[in-house]
C-alpha cells in the first residue's frame, strides 16, 4: 500500500517507508499505566504520514532508516492522519 492510498479509519495497513524523523518520547497515562509514546514521520514515493510509536518500538524505529509495517491502523488526530500500532502490528526495521 502507498501512503496516498491511506484514508481515515483504514485497517490492516501494510507499508514500506523511510523514517524521516522520530520525536522525543513523552510519558502518557493509559489504562495500562504510564507508557512512553513518540511521534514519528515516515514517507514513501507518494507522501508522508505520522506514525505513533509506543515503548520499545520508539528506539527501534529511531535507529532505523527504513521500516516495514504490517497490520497497522489509521486514525485522525488534530486534522492529520496517523498510522497507529496495535499488539498485532509487526515492524521490521533496517538501515538500508
Amino acid at each position: 500500500m502507498d501512503i496516498t492510498d491511506i484514508t481515515k479509519d483504514t485497517e490492516n495497513v501494510s507499508i514500506e517507508a523511510h523514517v524521516v524523523e522520530v520525536g522525543e518520547p513523552r510519558t502518557v497515562n493509559t489504562k495500562f499505566g504510564p507508557r512512553q509514546v513518540a511521534d514519528a514521520v515516515i514517507e514513501d514515493k507518494t507522501g508522508r504520514i505520522n506514525l505513533t510509536l509506543w515503548q520499545e518500538k520508539i528506539d527501534e524505529v529511531k535507529n532505523s532508516k527504513k521500516v516495514e509495517i504490517e497490520n497497522a491502523y489509521v486514525r485522525e488526530w488534530n486534522n492529520s492522519l496517523s498510522l497507529n500500532i496495535s499488539k498485532d502490528t509487526t515492524i521490521k526495521c533496517s538501515n538500508e
